[in-house]
């Protein structure tokens, strides 16, 4: 009992000595040795960190006394038994003081009495455990996908299918609607469009026909007429670029010989040609170009002892196109048209003459133009839009333009000159209707708006200016198709068809007809 009262009067006198010290901003966990101040000092002081571990490997009996600043940090729990593994322990707690620390000037502590004489303390705080390594062999988290949504890229509008589209002959589309699906002849004018079609097309009234077949590429022949000449086109086309030749010929040659000359004749027949074409498809674009070289009139060669006479008469041209085909609103195509037309006469003639006594070959040579020849430039654009459309009928409008200009050679020897400039527009309709699972209609019109027209003519002295004005007759084609498996029959009557995908439009009087087969694979 006496050892007891002591020990609580050397934590009274402890306490006291604490208050009189001067405070500071922060605690320190272990106060260092101060040099003693002059008050009376207790001639024993309990130990704070002094006892062995050995000590704790059983429980000590409860002290009959216990400082109630002394409080365990939340969630302690006095060991009972033997520390855990390190991979189990808790941090180390932190003293909760009694009142705001003061300034630690204790003075040097005396030695401690051997620990099987002392009770074991209420709380002795335990160094922070080390932390466990980590395993190499941990697990690798999943890769995280995040889902892009594409609906807010930029996507050009791609027109959907419709019962209607389906490839039709040249009769369909005479007014040549921008809008409407495509013919044989539009589809062999820009080759790659020919990729993966498999058919057969007649045309018996206006004497063509083609073909096209293969699987990975795509092979096609057409077999039409150039004037009265035959022409054979071939091509190919692959997934998204395409080409073809066509060529028609008529040449001939004649060579005599006499018992004085030669003789030597050669002619050529007015449509024969040579060109070919080559397209591609860029992003959404149908890309293209042609050039073909054209003798459009019969001309002839001859040459004999005295006179060679040779007539050049030749088109060479050809036709850049961009178009847009695919868009469900409003389809439109670039065209610009280049050509030149030459036409001439080169006659050289021998002579003898007799000049200063001497007998002389003087040959005379003489080209004469003709006032026909001339260099053009035609851009053309094309617009047109599918404005009313249900499951079993179209209609299209569309309007073509063109600003043709056409400077004609100047004639030798004369003062003069001709130029042509004009604008042109032609409005169109085509509409379609399904009259059933095997049969449908279609009708077009359209006429042609001469906007403006201008023509400077000037030779020698005299000067002619004109413009013009003027809106064409309106034409109208009624037509049908009948479609049944993989056979199809197309008719119009018009008064004014395509004669070949090559040609142009020629004008009758009379109502005609033009009839078109197809077998489809």
């Amino acid at each position: 009992m006496k050892k007891n009262l002591f020990v609580i009067a050397l934590a009274s006198a402890a306490s006291v000595s604490a208050q009189q010290a001067i405070p500071v901003p922060a605690p320190a966990p272990v106060a260092e040795p101060a040099p003693a101040v002059e008050q009376a000092q207790p001639a024993y002081a309990e130990p704070t960190n002094a006892v062995e571990p050995q000590a704790y490997q059983q429980e000590a009996p409860a002290p009959e006394y216990a400082d109630p600043a002394a409080v365990p940090a939340e969630g302690y729990e006095p060991a009972t038994e033997k520390y855990a593994p390190a991979e189990q322990a808790a941090p180390a707690p932190e003293f909760v003081p009694m009142e705001p620390v003061p300034e630690q000037t204790a003075a040097p502590q005396p030695e401690p009495q051997p620990a099987q004489q002392q009770p074991a303390p209420a709380f002795i705080p335990e160094p922070a455990p080390e932390p466990a390594p980590v395993l190499a062999t941990a697990p690798t988290p999943e890769p995280v996908v995040i889902p892009v949504d594409t609906s807010t890229f930029p996507v050009d509008p791609v027109k959907e299918p419709h019962p209607l589209d389906m490839l039709h002959g040249s009769a369909y589309n005479i007014v040549g609607n921008q809008a409407a699906p495509n013919t044989v002849s539009d589809n062999i004018a820009l080759p790659h469009k020919m990729h993966g079609l498999k058919f057969g097309y007649f045309e018996p009234v206006e004497n063509s026909g083609a073909v096209a077949f293969g699987e990975n590429s795509t092979y096609f022949i057409a077999l039409d007429n150039s004037q009265d000449l035959g022409l054979l086109t071939a091509g190919m086309a692959f997934n998204s670029i395409g080409f073809y030749l066509n060529a028609a010929v008529g040449k001939n040659w004649n060579y005599a010989e006499y018992a004085d000359y030669e003789q030597t004749a050669k002619s050529t027949e007015g449509g024969t040609l040579v060109g070919g074409a080559i397209s591609f498809k860029a992003s959404y674009i149908d890309v293209g170009f042609n050039l073909n070289f054209v003798r459009p009139k019969d001309i002839a060669y001859y040459s004999s002892p005295d006179t060679i006479s040779e007539a050049r008469i030749w088109d060479l041209g050809g036709t850049f196109t961009l178009s847009k085909t695919n868009n469900p609103k409003f389809a439109w195509a670039l065209n610009i048209s280049a050509m030149r037309h030459n036409a001439e006469l080169e006659t050289t003639t021998k002579s003898f003459e007799v000049i200063d006594g001497q007998k002389y070959i003087v040959t005379h040579n003489r080209v004469t133009a003709d006032t026909t020849a001339h260099f053009e430039l035609v851009p053309e654009f094309n617009v047109g839009s599918n404005i009313l459309k249900s499951e079993k009928a179209r209609i299209f409008l569309g309007l073509n333009t063109a600003l043709p200009f056409v400077v004609f050679d100047p004639l030798k020897h004369y003062r003069g000159k001709q130029n042509l400039y004009g604008l042109y527009t032609a409005p169109n309709i085509l509409g379609e209707v399904a009259l059933g699972s095997h049969i449908m209609a279609f009708a077009s019109a359209n006429h042609t708006w001469r906007l403006f027209s201008f023509e400077d003519f000037k030779l020698h002295e005299t000067t002619i200016q004109s413009i013009d004005i003027t809106s064409g007759k309106t034409d109208v084609n009624l037509g049908a198709r009948f479609q049944y498996e993989c056979a199809a029959l197309e008719m119009v009557f018009t008064k004014q068809f395509l004669k070949n995908p090559f040609g142009s439009f020629s004008d009758h009087s009379e109502m005609a007809v033009s009839i078109g087969g197809f077998i489809m694979f």
